[in-house]
């Protein structure tokens, strides 16, 4: 709920002239907690993502993926490849139940587990709203990076954070089709933002 990560990677996928290209790129996540009261806040979250590939031709099984891992809410079962990617998301995190942690001795089901009782255990549940824009383009076009051809996703949601990490998501989300808007709710059980 507060906090900064920041990644920074490069790759080098090379075993002689057919496949020889560099991928390098960023992961800023910023987490900012804002105070309306001594014991209440809701965060302002956000993720800026980057991958950029040159050096050479990519075969189409190492492209970067906006997609998997990496979507923007709503379109989530979309795949787009390309050799360079970009994704913003953006959320409001409000809690409806703050985060709080339960011993294994005392979990209701946990308690009688010989080894699982040794633990503690998270959980919470947090109301969203949310903005996602994502794109990805491919070197072979003859300005890649002056016409992204963007997607965006926004709505609210429901985020269950549960014991090992697990945040349970479930969202309202909103898009622009080719012709129509497009409404539907999206579920996920292990989010990476």
């Amino acid at each position: 709920m507060y906090g900064t990560y920041f990644d920074v990677f490069y790759l080098k996928y090379g075993i002689g002239n057919n496949l020889d290209f560099h991928r390098a790129g960023f992961d800023f996540r910023k987490f900012v907690p804002i105070k309306f009261a001594e014991d209440y806040s809701v965060t302002f979250a956000f993720r800026l993502y980057n991958e950029n590939t040159f050096g050479g031709s990519v075969p189409d099984y190492l492209k970067s993926t906006l997609g998997y891992g990496n979507y923007v809410r709503g379109y989530k079962d979309y795949l787009f490849k390309g050799e360079n990617l970009f994704l913003f998301q953006s959320e409001f995190r409000i809690p409806v139940i703050k985060t709080f942690f339960v011993e294994g001795r005392k979990h209701p089901i946990i308690k009688s587990l010989p080894v699982f009782k040794d633990f503690n255990y998270q959980y919470g549940l947090y109301a969203t709203l949310f903005y996602d824009l994502g794109g990805i383009t491919s070197n072979n076009e003859q300005k890649p990076y002056s016409n992204i051809p963007f997607k965006n996703g926004y709505g609210i949601g429901l985020n269950a954070l549960l014991p090992f990490n697990f945040v349970a998501r479930l969202d309202f989300v909103f898009r622009q089709g080719i012709s129509e808007f497009i409404k539907r709710f999206a579920f996920e059980l292990e989010s990476s933002f």
